[in-house]
């Protein structure tokens, strides 16, 4: 009975250092197993440990789920701005086509026959103008074609084939002459972009194969010139070809019983009278009618209200109250915003200044502001009438424009945010000039022009060479005609080039005058010592070079560009004027006038401006404040993780020490029955 207490005391003391991990040997008795670690969740204790943690982090998180929600405000606010900017955006974008002449004062010509002639009309085309023309003939190109071949795959030889189309560069193909069938030849001067296409055509008999060359330009002025060299088969090829259609220039007749007679280079006739251009199709005669097309400026004009009405629409929503509901939009807060945004909409019905007070402002095209809906309201009857009746006026309540006191000087533009308000006095301190020949000579009462002898002046305009050659006739040249001769020839010459085109005139002391259209410095036109009718002109060679306009604006010196001075800086900064006066003058008086374009486009700007406009600053300082609360909330979550793992050590070492006691107190009952029983 002794022993057997004995042994179970013995076992007892081994099993409980094994369960409280406190080592020992358990020798041969029977020890109970230890139990695994259950961990959180109370199975142990019978306390949910884990929902413990969750409570407790939860509640230490509350400062970042507040700055999370302000965030989620915050961020739907940015939205809402980025919106209103999209749609600002729009409307400033269809603002600038109404600044435009050609929007608000199309012209549209119309044809009695398209298949004869077709027309456009600049603004400056008079509305009501009608024309009387009749085309006579078509440009045609210069076609040539060399001499018939007896085969297409047989090598005529080598050489060099110098191109020239007109009085354009020279541009050599070279052949090499184991590549020189006619297929061969075609596709080198095809690939040289030589101005010219080439071509074999088959025209049947015993030498049927030919190489035709079409000029790419039409026009007397553009004839095919070729110069070759190399083996003799393919010098011959080249040596007398065959005119199939010779170079020559569209002329039409306009007018009624006593017409004049125009020619162009091309089927094209470029302000036959201002503003209109006409396209040659066909042979016979066409009315041309000039209209303005009121439907261009109604549509703009409605597009422009239509983008209005979406922005101010979303604006109104987005900052209004609503006490029935107590509900307010996502940008009642932004004060700032609906300031601007109110401002925008006052300054669309302010009258322009300088405008007659029947036609000075939106309103009184028919748009109107319907305070109930927040929205502008365009009576389209009323604006097409306003269209049709008074264009010009319709157009200067949208653009800029202004009034002088000098006709040598003009209003040209006001710049973009210009805060120009009032009278300016410009002092004009050099006048603006073309370029024009060095040294000008006498023309000769009666010259002969002899073909290839003295028949050929050429110029170098702004760095482009031009040859003018003079037709041989059997009778002298009148002053007039040669004058007469050389600018048509120019004027088809330079009908690519617009900016180089120049004039020749007669000055009252019989000296030739030749002078670019253009202004200013970087205009130059060089008479060439190469001209062979410079002496019988009285031309020398020589280089001649625009000059630039120059003066003031309320005492701060301008920017002088051609005809142009603008002011960048000073009182009068953002004006630019038009100078045509061809000598010096002082106190000039411009009073410039913005329009309802640019004026609403500035208020837009003073929202949108991508660097500092009212919205742009917005949406940047709420991106600057989401981003730092979202910085704050990693920064508190992080903590709370170590928190975490502080918590649920601490748990789990409950628990733990919660099994063993467990494990004891049933080790312990066990034990107690077996005593029990023993006895």
């Amino acid at each position: 009975m002794v022993d057997s207490v004995s042994n179970n005391s013995n076992a007892l003391i081994q099993a409980l250092s094994s369960i409280l991990g406190q080592g020992g040997d358990a020798g041969s008795g029977a020890a109970p197993t230890r139990p695994k670690t259950r961990g959180l969740g109370g199975l142990s204790s019978g306390i949910d440990t884990k929902a413990l943690v969750e409570s407790q982090l939860a509640a230490d998180r509350t400062p970042a789920a507040q700055l999370e929600a302000r965030s989620k405000i915050l961020t739907s606010r940015k939205d809402a701005v980025r919106t209103l900017n999209t749609k600002l955006l729009g409307a400033r974008l269809d603002l600038a086509s109404l600044k435009l002449s050609g929007t608000i004062n199309p012209r549209s010509i119309s044809s009695s026959d398209d298949k004869i002639a077709t027309a456009t009309a600049s603004t400056s085309a008079a509305p009501g103008t009608s024309l009387s023309v009749e085309i006579t003939s078509l440009a045609k190109a210069h076609q040539i074609a060399t001499a018939g071949q007896a085969s297409n795959s047989v090598a005529i030889g080598g050489g060099t084939l110098g191109i020239q189309v007109g009085t354009g560069e020279v541009k050599s193909v070279t052949i090499p002459a184991g590549s020189s069938t006619l297929p061969d030849i075609a596709k080198a001067i095809n690939d040289a972009k030589t101005g010219v296409t080439a071509a074999v055509v088959n025209q049947g008999g015993a030498t049927p194969y030919r190489l035709v060359l079409t000029s790419g330009k039409t026009g007397t002025v553009n004839p095919i010139n070729l110069t070759r060299s190399g083996d003799a088969g393919f010098v011959s090829l080249f040596a007398s070809p065959q005119n199939l259609t010779l170079a020559s220039d569209a002329t039409l007749k306009l007018g009624g019983s006593s017409p004049i007679t125009v020619t162009s280079p091309s089927n094209t006739f470029t302000d036959l009278v201002p503003g209109i251009n006409v396209t040659a199709k066909g042979l016979g005669v066409v009315s041309l009618n000039v209209v303005t097309d009121a439907s261009k400026a109604s549509d703009a004009i409605s597009t422009f209200v239509t983008s209005l009405n979406s922005a101010l629409s979303f604006a109104a929503d987005a900052t209004k109250y609503d006490p029935a509901t107590k509900k307010s939009g996502v940008l009642l807060q932004e004060s700032d915003i609906r300031r601007n945004v109110d401002d925008l909409t006052r300054a669309v019905m302010a009258p322009v200044g300088g405008l007659p007070s029947n036609l000075n402002s939106l309103q009184s095209i028919g748009i109107t502001y319907n305070r109930e809906s927040r929205q502008f309201d365009l009576n389209k009857v009323t604006l097409s009438n306003l269209l049709q009746a008074n264009p010009d006026g319709v157009a200067a309540i949208f653009q800029n424009g202004g009034t002088s006191s000098d006709p040598g000087v003009s209003f040209a533009s006001l710049g973009a945010g210009s805060t120009l308000n009032g009278p300016v006095t410009l002092n004009i301190t050099r006048a603006p000039a073309q370029a024009q020949a060095a040294t000008i000579g006498n023309v000769a009462a009666s010259t002969m022009v002899v073909a290839g002898v003295n028949d050929r002046l050429d110029l170098t305009i702004n760095g482009t060479s031009y040859g003018v050659v003079i037709p041989a006739r059997g009778t002298a040249y009148s002053n007039a005609e040669l004058v007469d001769t050389i600018n048509r020839t120019l004027a088809d010459l330079t009908t690519e080039n617009p900016g180089n085109r120049t004039n020749a005139a007669l000055g009252s002391d019989g000296t030739l005058q030749l002078r670019t259209r253009s202004y200013g410095s970087s205009i130059t036109l060089e008479i060439k010592a190469s001209g062979t009718l410079n002496g019988a002109l009285g031309l020398i060679a020589g280089v001649g070079t625009g000059v630039d306009v120059a003066g003031t604006m309320n005492g701060t010196a301008a920017n002088g560009n051609g005809q142009v001075l603008n002011a960048s800086t000073g009182s009068a900064s953002g004006l630019g004027v038009v100078v045509t006066a061809t000598v010096p003058v002082s106190g000039v008086i411009v009073t410039p006038r913005k329009g309802v374009a640019q004026s609403l486009q500035d208020r837009i700007a003073k929202l949108t401006d991508a660097e500092k406009g009212v919205l742009t600053n917005r949406d940047n300082a709420i991106k600057k404040i989401v981003a730092d609360n979202t910085a704050q909330v990693a920064k508190i979550d992080a903590r709370l993780e170590q928190r975490r793992k502080f918590y649920e050590a601490k748990y789990l070492a409950m628990e733990q020490n919660s099994a063993k006691y467990q494990s004891i107190a049933s080790y312990l009952s066990s034990n107690n029955t077996a005593n029990s029983n023993n006895r």
